[in-house]
């Protein structure tokens, strides 16, 4: 896959709008609030019942938009017959987990919590490293084969750094807050009874948490010395040996992303790339998380897109560029779905030229209360001021919708990895990401379809759509 850096010639590319935007409205019509409360209603109603990935309200929708992509007459993607684009993932959850520090047995979720998808069916016996992390320490690769010991001051907040910066060890985690509370902090991740990933996937090892009261009953040496030791003397390896035993239970899962094309007029090897995920968190402990905003209101957006750049084709204004419109699965439990779809495309000489993704785009985020016409653009500078400077052009020519670049920093910069567009940004492919914010129903059972604002998903929606119109038609394009 070839990097594409879409090139614009401003001047031109403001007469080109122009000329055209009477036209491209009349394509966009379209795009219609009662259509796409229609659509978001069947997504996000219990019958799909939160289409996890891999369960039967996944395929139901899957089927559902296969079904309108086949009433637009788009072609499938490559070589298939069909929309889907199939592929397998491992579920996995917890089946026993033991761990025995200095001859001392723990009971999970009792005097410990594991946090982790590995499956380790042996026992193993280590020795404990402590690791002081404030300091960065120079003997990290002394750790190889041995347990991590950490005390951090907020084990909260370390979570996430103390796995990246372990990934091939077991590491052992003391907190000061009781697990209790330690679990209600942390419940995203706890709470997920299984874990998705790729079949041939290697996870780490994994996080044991356990509380420094019990940390000072098994150890061997005194837990509130263990920062100040560990700090002076550098050196200091601690006698302590640790048995674990982890077993997981897996089953294969097969999903499908949904993919549509539209062959461009000239440049049919270059794609604008138009997507939204499908899935969503499912049922958990009876309630149905029904996923309006996250993300049917998406993926009614894309349908409507789709028709609209029907409509201009049919009129003899057909993009010039090949349009994929991409419906992702397993977005929730990782991008895996938009992950598979970049890193397997088989055609040798496809050069997809930029991605806009769409996210949670049916809903007004509290911080704009009072004002509603919105939208939030996130990513353009990642990789291309091309894109900030067109989608500009195009939202004063036909929308007018106030562009939110996130200048005021609401959201952390990592925001863009939070979306399938991070797929394509880490293949150098340009993104803008179409976001409504977040509100108080975000991954619970009240996000549900009479809570959207179908008259701004309506803008929103129609802003992508003559984006890329226009991006299909980009003057010049260069690839490095």
């Amino acid at each position: 896959m070839n990097k594409g850096s879409v090139v614009f010639v401003c001047l031109i590319l403001i007469l080109l709008l122009g000329c055209k935007a009477s036209g491209q409205l009349k394509f966009s019509e379209g795009i219609d609030g009662e259509e796409l409360k229609e659509m978001v209603s069947y997504l996000a109603s219990k019958e799909l019942k939160g289409r996890k990935t891999g369960e039967i309200g996944q395929f139901k929708a899957a089927q559902y938009i296969s079904d309108e992509f086949k009433k637009l007459g788009l072609s499938s993607f490559e070589t298939s017959d069909t929309y889907y684009q199939e592929f397998s993932l491992v579920q996995s959850a917890p089946d026993f987990v033991s761990l025995t520090i200095s001859s001392t047995d723990l009971i999970h979720e009792k005097d410990f919590l594991y946090i982790g998808e590995h499956n380790m069916s042996e026992e193993k016996d280590a020795r404990i490293h402590y690791v002081d992390l404030e300091s960065g320490l120079p003997w990290e690769r002394d750790v190889l084969n041995k347990v991590v010991l950490v005390y951090p001051e907020d084990g909260h907040s370390s979570i996430s750094s103390i796995s990246q910066r372990f990934s091939n060890q077991l590491v052992v985690v003391i907190v000061d807050e009781s697990l209790k509370e330690f679990r209600k902090n942390f419940s995203s991740e706890l709470n997920r009874k299984t874990h998705l990933k790729k079949s041939d996937e290697i996870t780490s090892p994994g996080i044991m948490v356990i509380n420094s009261d019990v940390a000072s009953i098994v150890f061997d040496f005194p837990i509130e010395d263990l920062k100040k030791f560990g700090i002076q003397d550098p050196n200091k390896r601690y006698a302590t040996n640790i048995k674990y035993f982890i077993k997981r239970k897996e089953q294969v899962l097969k999903t499908q992303n949904v993919i549509g094309l539209l062959e461009g007029s000239e440049q049919k090897h270059e794609y604008v790339v138009i997507s939204a995920h499908y899935d969503h968190e499912g049922e958990i402990n009876g309630a149905i998380f029904q996923g309006a905003d996250d993300n049917a209101s998406g993926v009614a957006a894309l349908l409507d897109i789709a028709e609209s750049f029907v409509v201009a084709k049919n009129s003899r204004f057909p993009p010039k560029k090949s349009i994929i419109f991409a419906a992702f699965t397993a977005e929730e439990q990782g991008l895996f779905g938009s992950d598979h779809f970049v890193n397997n495309l088989t055609f040798p000489d496809i050069n997809i030229v930029a991605n806009l993704n769409m996210d949670m785009i049916g809903r007004i985020a509290p911080e704009y209360d009072d004002y509603g016409n919105y939208v939030y653009l996130l990513g353009e500078d990642k990789l291309s001021d091309d894109l900030k400077r067109l989608a500009k052009i195009v939202n004063d020519q036909y929308i007018g919708l106030d562009l939110d670049f996130n200048q005021d920093g609401i959201y952390p910069e990592n925001y863009i990895k939070l979306s399938d567009q991070w797929s394509f940004a880490k293949k150098e492919i340009p993104v803008l990401f179409y976001f409504g914010g977040l509100h108080d129903d975000y991954h619970l059972p009240s996000d549900t379809p009479e809570k959207i604002d179908y008259g701004i998903l309506e803008k929103r929606a129609k802003l992508v759509f003559h984006t890329a119109y226009h991006l299909s038609h980009a003057l010049e394009s260069a690839m490095d």
